[in-house]
């Protein structure tokens, strides 16, 4: 019994240490779900649902991937990195066709399978891995870029360097073109790469980096230059820097029996990564972005920012339209690709076409972000698909901006202020506005109301050319403070401000207007100069154009006013508050014009001697000296 309970302890220790692992598993990591282990090599697992395998490589090889479909049952698999980042698509076929993947070891990898979107068939069929490559080569990486006909890079050795505008940094493996101008495809070969890899599993060996810097292009005028740049085999490249890239196809040739190839910006069988510049392509026609093969499914698409611009997409090829992007995997988190289509071989109809779609991904298309402007003839942009994918339900849209049709209303643009608040100064506040993809002038235009004074600012932006209507946003202009002291251009200071006159120190109770419509009120507080010999409190200020009613006189306003010898009160003045004289040894008179005290507290005259005098009007004589007496004043009243 003992030996038995041994046993089963060391047997569940190994499964802690990953030695062996059990059964079905629910996890969560890097937001990827899976449902079931895929561990063993060249075991068939029989596909009876969509669901996700988490794979954990004993040791780190190449290793081979199989699906297969059965007579009326079907799938496909997207492999994904720890990361969420797609790593390769499998399509299934009735053979046993691999596709070769650089797995790490204890790595963990998840592979989906999904429906195809084909009703006649049920998801089904068998997944396997087998061990294929234990070893890599140094010589599967060995890169070639040529430019112009001229080799720029190569990693056998043989370099030439000297192309005004192009450079490759080796330890970056970054291509950079700056204000290059060429006029022959861009090539970029990794002719020896056999399987496709994570970067961060490879030492980002399999990437090349294009970054444009500056203003660049790319002409081509021989009609069998069918790519601007051309990208073999399983190379990841990524567009990044702010630079632009202009790409004309200067090589229109009906004859010609590479017409009907159509014109690529890139193509091969390649990943590609948009992440910063802006590439503008004057006419093309085929499929712009092209990394899809039908008979090896190979490469990604990833849009992070940046432009694409199509001026011109047109039907030349007797296919009809391409798909601007055409890959096994798309994704939009950001940037903005506008296309523009137009009909080059009359009217057509729309059905002819067998790829009826902006976007088109044999896998899952993953939309999050960024924007889509779709312009062009009203019979393309009403019956052309946008986004197409053949896996059921490939297509998550949950946040890229589609703006489409002949005509477009601006109202349902994403509008960008580059400010959206401000502090009053009593000057127009202008934010500079952008909207994705459109160009002020072209497409747009705006003014302002409102943006002068506190409170809600308004732009107004009118659509342009293709775009019609107009469009309101706001901004705020939140309280400061003009040259005469307003903080929002209607009103003086606020309640609790305080401000001086050189002599003495006021206390906001009421806000004013600038208008005069609204007199404010203050409270004397202080003395601003101490050293005054006589005091006169006006009934009316005027304080950067808003007038104030004088209506109080604070608790110990004029304390330690050891040289006051008289004090005017204004006619204005309704309160006096405690010990208000606290400290004027030396006062002999203090003269009350106002006949609007109702009380005088007790305390109001504390401190102050019995040779001081008060005068108060005749009208109120009787009143007041009762109610001064009562307040403990001991002098003389008048």
């Amino acid at each position: 019994m003992k030996a038995k309970n041994i046993i089963c302890k060391l047997f569940m220790l190994l499964c802690l240490v990953g030695l062996f692992e059990l059964g079905s598993m629910k996890n969560v990591h890097a937001e990827m779900k899976y449902s079931k282990i895929l561990d063993g090599m060249n075991d068939i697992e029989d596909i009876t649902e969509e669901t996700t395998y988490l794979i954990t490589p004993k040791e780190t090889a190449v290793y081979a991937f199989y699906l297969k479909y059965d007579t009326d049952k079907d799938a496909c698999a997207t492999l994904y990195n720890d990361k969420d980042e797609v790593i390769e698509f499998i399509r299934s076929s009735s053979k046993e066709t691999p596709h070769h993947v650089y797995l790490k070891e204890s790595k963990k990898y998840y592979l989906k399978i999904s429906k195809v979107a084909n009703e006649k068939y049920a998801v089904g069929g068998k997944v396997w891995i087998k061990l294929y490559s234990r070893t890599i080569d140094e010589s599967e990486f060995e890169t070639s870029i040529s430019a112009e006909g001229n080799t720029i890079y190569s990693s056998t050795g043989h370099h030439n360097l000297d192309m005004e505008g192009i450079y490759f940094d080796e330890k970056a493996r970054t291509l950079e073109l700056d204000n290059f101008h060429g006029t022959k495809t861009l090539n970029i070969m990794m002719n020896a790469l056999y399987f496709s890899a994570d970067p961060d599993d490879v030492d980002g060996k399999n990437v090349v980096n294009i970054k444009l810097t500056g203003e660049n292009s790319i002409t081509l005028s021989n009609p069998e230059d069918t790519w601007a740049i051309y990208a073999y085999l399983n190379v990841k490249v990524k567009f990044i820097g702010d630079g632009v890239l202009n790409i004309k196809f200067d090589n229109i040739n009906k004859e010609s029996k590479y017409e009907e190839y159509g014109r690529c910006l890139i193509s091969g069988l390649c990943d590609v990564v948009f992440d910063g510049p802006t590439i503008n392509v004057e006419e093309e026609w085929g499929n712009l972005v092209d990394t899809y093969s039908w008979w090896v499914p190979y490469g990604s698409i990833v849009f992070k920012s940046g432009e694409l611009n199509v001026k011109k997409c047109t039907d030349r090829c007797n296919s009809g339209f391409g798909s601007i992007l055409l890959a096994t995997y798309i994704e939009m988190s950001g940037g903005v690709i506008r296309v523009d289509y137009e009909f080059e071989n009359g009217a057509r109809q729309i059905e002819e076409f067998w790829d009826r779609d902006t976007f088109y991904s044999i896998g899952e298309m993953k939309l999050t972000g960024g924007t889509i402007i779709i312009t062009g003839d009203s019979r393309i942009t009403s019956e052309l698909g946008t986004f197409r994918s053949l896996v059921s339900g490939g297509v998550q849209d949950k946040g890229v901006s589609v703006l489409k049709g002949d005509k477009i209303d601006i109202a349902n643009a994403k509008v960008n202020l580059d400010k959206t608040e401000y502090k009053y100064d009593g000057t127009a506040k202008t934010p500079k506005v952008t909207i994705d993809g459109l160009k002020e002038g072209v497409d747009f235009s705006y003014t302002y109301a409102d943006n002068v004074k506190a409170g809600k600012a308004k732009v107004i932006i009118k659509g342009l050319g293709v775009f019609f209507g107009t469009k309101e946003v706001t901004f705020d202009i939140v309280a400061g403070k003009d040259a005469n002291g307003s903080y929002d251009g209607v009103h003086g200071l606020k309640v609790g401000s305080k401000f001086n006159d050189g002599k003495l120190i006021y206390k906001v109770t009421k806000e004013g207007t600038l208008d005069g419509k609204n007199v404010g009120k203050v409270t004397v507080v202080g003395l601003k100069k101490k050293s005054l010999k006589k005091v006169s409190i006006k009934s009316i200020l005027t304080i950067n154009g808003v007038k104030y009613k004088v209506t109080a006189i604070g608790k110990k306003a004029f304390k330690n006013g050891k040289k006051l010898k008289s004090i005017v009160i204004g006619k204005n003045v309704s309160k006096i508050s405690k010990g208000a004289f606290v400290g004027c040894k030396k006062l002999k008179s203090i003269t009350i014009k106002s006949k609007k005290i109702k009380k005088f507290v007790k305390g109001t005259f504390k401190s102050l001697k019995k040779t001081c005098v008060v005068k108060v009007p005749k009208a109120k004589k009787n009143v007041y000296a009762k109610k001064i007496k009562k307040a403990g004043f001991k002098g003389i009243i008048k």
